[in-house]
């Protein structure tokens, strides 16, 4: 299941909205075979205290290496996650960076869930 960590959000940005548009942007990739309810996001605060430089760094984490899922589908997805998270922040015009980073993860090297197998 992959995981997305959103750094440099500020308090009063709505994540709960930001969340919902990011799990739908994973599930529209048909190539992953994702559903919403397989996708975790994290909205860690820490960053804005150290960095107040209007970034907004993403990491999607735990994508597993699976056939299909080709460097060509992760910069799709990179881009159709940073594309999204510019267009919400149009109104907010103090940020000037956003990077999205994805971080392909093969279960070989050490995984375990509480989730059936099949939910991977």
């Amino acid at each position: 299941m992959p995981v997305i960590i959103v750094f440099g959000l500020r308090n009063s940005d709505d994540t709960l909205a930001l969340e919902s548009g990011l799990k739908e942007v994973v599930a529209s990739i048909e190539e992953l075979g994702l559903s919403e309810d397989q996708v975790s996001c994290f909205f860690p605060k820490e960053f804005v205290i150290r960095h107040p430089n209007n970034e907004i760094i993403v990491f999607v984490e735990g994508l597993f290496m699976k056939q299909g899922r080709t460097e060509e589908v992760r910069n799709k997805l990179a881009s159709q996650i940073g594309e999204n998270l510019k267009n919400l922040f149009t109104v907010l015009p103090d940020v000037k960076l956003i990077e999205v980073f994805v971080r392909p993860f093969d279960p070989a090297w050490g995984f375990w869930s509480s989730a059936e197998e099949d939910s991977k």
